[in-house]
């Protein structure tokens, strides 16, 4: 069982890294990787956060810890920007230290956050994919929704055919994320049997596209669920 997606002190969460590890230790998850806010390691004071302490600090718990589970260092991007200029803050040089990096807020897609006045299309993902060398996947990103903006005034079948030949050719992964605030888990959950749902799956099957679960879990006490994340663990193991 993998956690792909969790925050610490580092951003926005209430635990250390650590204490993320020995939940998941305790919770029979095999692989975890710790994902805080981009932003709180490179935006000026007072959200700066020593970006080198925290990689050093993974470090040293994945060696600690290397017989009793697997620790992934990664990093989530926000792609949400203030101005145009901003996404030149992107600090490429220290993403080559990680082994993953999430991308939130593609094409501005988020259910709890108002539009930005500049964000990264998907269309134009490819700039922003070809320099990360870590692994890279979309994190809590509602694929539906996406392919109908790709649609234009085509069937949805032709935007999925667009959103997965594009995943494919920068080899992105899916983030099947259990938060409720993020419906399209629910939905796909709740509705295996509907066309699209059945489309979708069928196009991310054919073409090979990773689905990894992930909690986004910033408080475990509060906000971390280990029946979702078994569930989610299953789906992306069947496909």
């Amino acid at each position: 069982m993998i956690d792909i997606h969790n925050h610490t002190k580092f951003s926005d969460g209430v635990f250390m890294p650590e204490e993320i590890v020995l939940n998941a230790i305790n919770n029979g998850i095999d692989i975890v990787g710790i994902s805080d806010h981009h932003k709180a390691f490179f935006m000026e004071q007072p959200y700066y956060r020593d970006f080198k302490t925290y990689i050093e600090e993974i470090s040293y718990l994945k060696k600690k810890y290397k017989d009793e589970i697997k620790i992934l260092s990664g990093i989530e991007l926000n792609l949400n920007f203030l101005y145009d200029i901003d996404e030149n803050r992107i600090p490429y040089e220290e993403l080559q230290k990680l082994d993953y990096v999430l991308l939130e807020r593609v094409e501005g897609l988020s259910p709890n956050e108002l539009p930005a006045k500049y964000y990264v299309k998907f269309k134009d993902i490819g700039h922003i994919a070809k320099k990360i060398k870590a692994k890279i996947g979309l994190a809590h990103t509602d694929l539906l929704k996406l392919a109908k903006i790709y649609s234009g005034n085509k069937s949805i079948e032709y935007g999925m055919d667009y959103v997965i030949n594009t995943m494919k050719e920068y080899n992105i992964f899916w983030e099947l994320n259990v938060q409720r605030q993020y419906k399209y888990f629910d939905y796909i959950i709740n509705n295996r049997n509907d066309k699209n749902v059945a489309l979708l799956f069928e196009k991310i099957k054919k073409h090979k596209i990773e689905l990894i679960a992930g909690s986004d879990s910033h408080d475990y006490i509060w906000d971390f669920n280990i029946n979702r994340l078994k569930l989610a663990n299953l789906v992306a193991s069947r496909w």
